[in-house]
């Protein structure tokens, strides 16, 4: 009875483990899946009912984690006092600095979460890798920043985090001024590169193109500034070449992008590369460099305070105030009147909107930033009283950047003049002024002057009787960029016709009294009547979609363009309808990017992303139109591992006839490259080169047909891909590089003359840094394995004069070294060891011995160096007492050895045996067959001595302690006849 008790009571501990356990793992799953709540009640539920398990310090890590996440940072901290010292512990407590911009001690607790994580091998590592390259790089420590990126990246790859991680190895570079490194991570994950965030894409394409630059390789650089510069496309369409300030301008631009998106740092940079380039013997300096003083102060203004950038903006008019270009003088003034608001100065205020009243016409169209300051002014004449003059100053408000509407966003088809027959007409202001009392002249007259870009008349109470009022007015606004106001006169027009807002009926916080008034007006005309059926309702979910888009509220924007793309379903909306479908497209992949890995939104969020791109894809409008929609979709596909689809997608696109057509074969080539279908690349890049009209697609297609099949080690067809490549495109940027690749196949092909002649051409181009160092070092291994080792060591040299640091990773000055040796009569083999055996310390070190063993073993396997083999021998053996045998035991063993082989040879019988017998004592601690070997060797050469009792003597020996060895049965055949024994050993 007492053993069934014991047993039952043992049954239930081991339940009671199995259960805690399994409590255990569900909150790990659900912790990872983002359920904080429901990791808290388990947690809870832990505590009651298994309070002594040993699961308690887990636990804890999990309530701290859950805490964080939810917000809860004080209960955070408070458990995370209570948790054990481990990676995770540090790790959040370094989240929660990090959160506080405390980046210093954020950076404390990541490094000792970071030393931690290697050690214990947390399943955290990457994220805290992550976080501590990134407060490091907030404390601009970017030595120590550096590496850590580096062991993050050779643990999750360079596109982890959508290549912010990369992104931080490119900025630790760069600011290091090591823009050989930042070219060389270019050139490295190019492959990968468009898989990155657009943001990540954009940095890294800026500091690459400014590194090409500073390496003297313009051309690369220009190609980089290009992709980075996607508005550096004239308005017809035109590329502008970029040379001279037109740099300056193109970083100047992207400063002003950055300034725009609140990214400081990034403007910074911007703004000292636009400075550093500015050329000031030149016709457009003062231009260029007035608008530059404007952003340098504005930065200042938002970088170290109001009061700084107000004193910066004055100092900097000042340097510029002989110069007469009106835009940029009213920009300073305009920007100085808003921060001058801001800081409540309403002297300053009124003076500088004086001024800003004297330097525009009244006929000028003001940029937003003038709109801006007079409504300020305004404000603070109309808070001093002068009601009149706030009005003249308000009414000049007009807009500067403005979207031109397609017609059928304006049009009026019932009764009004129709847009085609609008030029032969008198203009429809001239219409109402001859009858003010018609509804449909008023509309028209609305219409005419939404064609002309006025929104002066958006807030006139007769516009709003109009059914279409609201939707007009809400045009005003968004063609004065006013966003929230926009939204507040569409989501009043909805409300009209009672249609619900898809974004969850979101008024924008901020909308002005106009907003706010026509709502009022709204409700009040429908109070009374049916709901009307207004036409634009489709039109006024696509505009309330851009308007969110341009307040960056992902989310609304995506509900609001998805609607509208499903009621935008007559063909003469179909752009329009593509458009929205692009626009919720880049929504949902902004939501995606930015989502967390954790949360289980996540994938959905790319679920949506691809369903609006396929719709998007499907709309009839010609391929050009969309192309960006379809190739968006196929990296999408490709990043979500749905490789046929891409494929199908790319292939049904791919012909010839335009230049998107070929595009699409390209990709698809390339694609089918990727994955190692050859036939079918093969296939693709003959379509994208076929058509001579589009010679530049051609070329690519070319290149990377070549560049596949020397991927995939098919050497000859690569190497007369590459040949007539060279024959077909002379002038190519790529010709070195095709120089190169072409030369390596011929080195495979074991045609080395060949080989050598190519590579030596490919250096006569002008190649990147990183590409003439693979070619020069690649010259140098050809002429080293031709046997011409002069031309191989002159290479060598050059080399370490040219790229030092490359030389220094690379070994040269080692190779050098061999080279000699090999020019000294050593084979390769033998070369390599005898330089790493002089490198290691000789014989005065463990690895060094080490070598020397592995040295000896091939000198006494040559004759010619038999007696240099015997000496290192002879020293081996001489250094037993100061070798350490936890690690070179093998080594004086095989010494020994091989002693006791050579004393054998030259019939020296009772050393060879000594010798031997020393070996198999050795050996006899770790390796029996060697010992019992060695043993044979010393029965031998005592029977050939004559020494029969020792012979014999030493076989029962080994017969005791190795009686299954190969060796001991071989030996007994020697001893057999003159052993006392009854068969057998």
């Amino acid at each position: 009875m007492l053993i069934l008790l014991e047993t039952l009571a043992l049954s239930a501990k081991v339940k009671k483990t199995e259960s805690s356990f399994v409590l255990a793992r569900e909150m790990e799953r659900n912790l990872s899946g983002g359920f904080y709540t429901l990791v808290l009640n388990q947690a809870d539920q832990m505590d009651r009912n298994y309070p002594n398990s040993r699961y308690a310090d887990q636990v804890l890590n999990y309530r701290a984690e859950c805490y964080y996440f939810l917000g809860m940072r004080n209960l955070a901290l408070k458990t995370l006092f209570e948790c054990e010292d481990n990676a995770s512990t540090n790790f959040f407590y370094g989240r929660i600095a990090f959160d506080a911009e405390d980046y210093k001690k954020a950076e404390q607790y990541f490094a000792k979460a970071f030393k931690l994580a290697q050690k214990e091998k947390s399943n955290k590592a990457n994220t805290i890798a992550f976080f501590y390259a990134q407060s490091l790089s907030k404390l601009n420590d970017y030595a120590k920043s550096v590496p850590v990126t580096l062991k993050l990246i050779s643990d999750a790859g360079y596109d982890y985090e959508n290549g912010r991680a990369t992104l931080m190895l490119c900025e630790g570079f760069y600011e290091l001024s090591r823009q050989d490194r930042v070219c060389q991570l270019y050139e490295k994950v190019s492959p990968i590169f468009e898989g990155f965030d657009f943001e990540v894409q954009r940095k890294m394409l800026l500091m690459s193109a400014f590194s090409y630059e500073k390496q003297k390789n313009s051309d690369k650089a220009k190609e980089l500034f290009e992709k980075a510069m996607t508005s550096a496309v004239s308005e017809d369409g035109s590329e502008k070449e970029i040379n001279g300030n037109e740099i300056s301008e193109f970083w100047l631009r992207m400063a002003i992008e950055s300034f725009a998106n609140k990214d400081y740092a990034d403007c910074s940079r911007c703004l000292t590369v636009a400075r550093e380039q500015l050329v000031k013997e030149s016709e457009d300096f003062e231009k260029i460099n007035s608008l530059m003083l404007f952003y340098e102060g504005a930065l200042k203004g938002k970088t170290e305070g109001t009061l700084a950038g107000i004193k910066a903006l004055e100092t900097n008019l000042a340097s510029i105030k002989d110069y007469k270009n009106t835009d940029y003088k009213s920009d300073f003034i305009s920007m100085l009147c808003v921060l001058s608001y801001d800081v409540s100065d309403a002297k300053k205020v009124v003076d500088y909107g004086s001024q800003l009243e004297s330097l525009l016409d009244k006929d000028d169209a003001l940029s937003q930033l003038n709109t801006l300051a007079f409504y300020r002014y305004s404000q603070i004449l109309s808070e001093k009283g002068d009601a009149a003059k706030a009005a003249k100053v308000l009414s000049s408000i007009n807009s500067n950047e403005l979207w031109v509407l397609t017609s059928q966003a304006i049009a009026n088809d019932e009764g009004g003049i129709s847009d085609d027959a609008k030029e032969g007409m008198l203009n429809f202001t001239q219409i109402y002024q001859m009858y003010p009392n018609s509804k449909s002249a008023y509309e028209n007259y609305v219409i005419e002057q939404l064609n002309k870009s006025n929104p002066a008349f958006a807030n006139e109470k007769k516009l709003l009787e109009l059914d279409e009022g609201l939707f007009y007015q809400a045009l005003a606004y968004y063609m004065n960029s006013n966003w929230n106001a926009c939204i507040g006169s569409l989501n009043a027009y909805q409300a009209k016709a009672g249609v619900n807002n898809a974004a969850g009926g979101n008024n924008a916080a901020g909308g002005n009294n106009a907003a706010a008034d026509s709502t009022d007006v709204a409700a009040t005309s429908t109070a009374d009547k049916p709901m009307p059926e207004l036409k634009n309702i489709p039109l006024a979910y696509y505009y309330l979609g851009y308007a969110y888009y341009q307040l960056f509220n992902n989310k609304a924007s995506y509900e609001n363009f998805t609607t509208a793309s499903k009621m935008l379903v007559d063909k003469k909306y179909a752009v329009l309808k593509y458009r929205a479908l692009d626009f919720s497209s880049q929504c949902a992949f902004a939501i995606y990017n930015s989502t967390p890995e954790e949360n289980e939104a996540k994938q959905e969020w790319l679920s949506k992303t691809i369903e609006s791109l396929e719709k998007a894809e499907q709309t009839q409008i010609p391929l050009d139109q969309k192309f960006e929609a379809v190739s968006l979709l196929s990296q999408v596909y490709v990043k979500n591992e749905n490789y046929q689809a891409a494929e199908q997608l790319l292939t049904k696109y791919a012909s010839t006839g335009s230049e998107k057509a070929l595009r699409c074969a390209l990709m698809a080539a390339n694609l089918f490259a990727q994955q190692k279908k050859i036939s079918e690349a093969e296939k693709y890049y003959t379509i994208a080169s076929s058509d001579k009209n589009f010679p530049e697609v051609a070329e690519n297609a070319r290149y990377q047909d070549a560049l596949m099949y020397f991927q995939n080690e098919f050497w000859e067809e690569s190497s007369q891909r590459f040949y007539q490549f060279r024959h077909d495109f002379t002038q190519s940027e790529n010709y070195g590089v095709a120089c190169y690749y072409n030369a390596l196949c011929l080195a495979k092909m074991d045609n080395l003359n060949l080989a050598i002649i190519l590579m030596q051409d490919s250096l006569n181009y002008k190649l990147i840094p990183s590409d003439e160092f693979a070619a020069m070092y690649q010259l140098m291994k050809l002429c080293r394995q031709n046997e011409d080792y002069a031309k191989s060591i002159t290479v060598a040299r050059k080399l370490m004069k040219q790229y030092p640091e490359q030389s220094k990773e690379e070994n040269i000055s080692t190779q050098i070294k061999e080279i000699s040796l090999l020019v000294s009569g050593e084979n390769e083999k033998t070369a390599k060891l005898l330089n790493e055996f002089v490198e290691k310390g000789q014989m005065s070190t463990v690895e060094g011995r080490r070598l020397g063993f592995e040295l000896t073993k091939k000198y006494l396997a040559d004759d010619s160096k038999k007696n240099e083999g015997l000496k290192l021998l002879m020293e081996l053996i001489s250094m037993e007492k100061q070798m350490d045998l936890t690690q070179e035991a093998d080594v004086l063993a095989g010494s020994y050895y091989l002693n006791g082989q050579y004393l054998r040879e030259n019939s020296v019988y009772q050393s060879a045996a000594e010798n031997f017998l020393k070996a198999a004592g050795v050996y006899a601690g770790f390796d029996p067959e060697n010992a019992a070997k060695s043993m044979y060797g010393a029965i031998e050469a005592f029977d050939t001595a004559g020494k029969i009792a020792d012979s014999a003597q030493i076989y029962q020996s080994a017969a005791k302690q190795f009686p299954n060895s190969v060796w001991t049965q071989r030996a007994y055949s020697i001893v057999k006849d003159y052993l006392n024994l009854d068969g057998g050993n």
